[in-house]
């Protein structure tokens, strides 16, 4: 049988059990998809991690999960319930974990998130979503291309440093976009900047929101006892648990750089705009007296002077001079003024 038709085998069975994807992976890099009724016995051997990655909003799956008896019941009940709070519940043998995920999307979106349930032991890792998650994705990519795993835990840990890849990719990106913002601020092109300020303070307020709580779990995860612990690589999840807390810890360096940017936004707005009004302030002023002048000469009453059979040669001028000289009059004390 060809390759291209043990998947198709593989992709019609794992559906009716609402299974997305299926591998056995090796220590040495290697991974072979694996059919869901081979799971028992690929998992009697003890020879490969097995990965398990459903769709959970097939009743199949969860009732395929409910009588296979290689989950735990924790997991099984964080399943049913539809459980968002971020945990880490761990056993001496199994680890279950409820995590948040990047929804599937072109373009890395902080805040479109779903929520990944996780069983992990030492030969098995169960995923299961109910919503397209990009870092489970990317994790099955990797596992088509040869992916290694040396337990279930060891494979979680993976899905976790990829997740944490793409966060960080967006925080470079978002830091990119405010240096340039930056630049454009301070050479005084600011009305182009609002809206990308906007948008990158609020996609990194919500990766501090939505994961944030890994950071505590994982924190809780590694002060539980060592029997709770189960066989879980201590010094590899606590640099995990390290990478997280930066990542986080950066998200929240981007906020708050993007919240000074905006703050020096408006204050430069705000200066621009007290300039235009000033501006527009003196030519009232300056025009005020030469507009009364020219309304008092344009009524149309007799006495004006300068008007009728006894009109001055050259009245409009000296009445345009006494306009003029008005104006500039007013304008210097304007000058005056500003500097007492």
């Amino acid at each position: 049988m060809s390759n291209e038709s043990r998947n198709m085998t593989i992709l019609r069975a794992g559906s009716e059990h609402g299974l997305i994807c299926g591998f056995q992976l090796a220590a040495d890099g290697s991974s072979t998809p694996i059919e869901i009724d081979d799971v028992p016995d690929a998992l009697a051997a003890g020879e490969r991690v097995v990965w398990l990655h459903f769709n959970a909003s097939s009743a199949a799956a969860r009732r395929w999960l409910g009588h296979s008896g290689v989950v735990s019941r924790h997991f099984l009940d964080l399943v049913e319930q539809h459980e968002t709070r971020v945990q880490f519940v761990a056993t001496a043998s199994e680890l279950a974990a409820v995590i948040p995920d990047l929804a599937f999307a072109e373009s890395v979106d902080p805040s479109e998130v779903v929520h990944v349930w996780v069983h992990a032991s030492s030969r098995l890792l169960v995923t299961a979503r109910n919503h397209a998650a990009e870092t489970a994705d990317l994790l099955r990519q990797s596992a088509r291309g040869g992916l290694g795993a040396a337990s279930g835990q060891a494979l979680f840990a993976r899905l976790l440093e990829v997740q944490g890849d793409l966060l960080r990719g967006w925080l470079g990106r978002a830091a990119d976009e405010l240096d340039h913002a930056e630049d454009q601020i301070l050479i005084g092109n600011v009305m182009r900047q609002r809206e990308a300020l906007g948008r990158t303070r609020r996609l990194a307020m919500h990766m501090r929101r939505n994961f944030g709580p890994l950071r505590a779990g994982l924190q809780r995860l590694l002060a539980q006892p060592v029997e709770r612990r189960g066989d879980i690589d201590l010094d590899a999840w606590r640099a995990l648990h390290e990478e997280i807390a930066f990542t986080i810890d950066e998200a929240a360096g981007v906020y708050e750089r993007a919240k000074l940017l905006q703050e020096e936004l408006s204050s430069r707005l705000a200066e621009s705009t007290g300039q235009n009004l000033f501006v527009l302030t003196v030519t009232t002023i300056v025009f005020l007296p030469m507009t009364l002048l020219s309304g008092i000469f344009g009524m149309n009453v007799q006495g004006v002077p300068g008007v009728g059979e006894q009109a001055a040669p050259g009245a409009f001028w000296w009445v345009m001079l006494l306009i003029v000289t008005a104006g500039v009059a007013t304008w210097l004390l304007v000058r005056v003024r500003r500097r007492m």
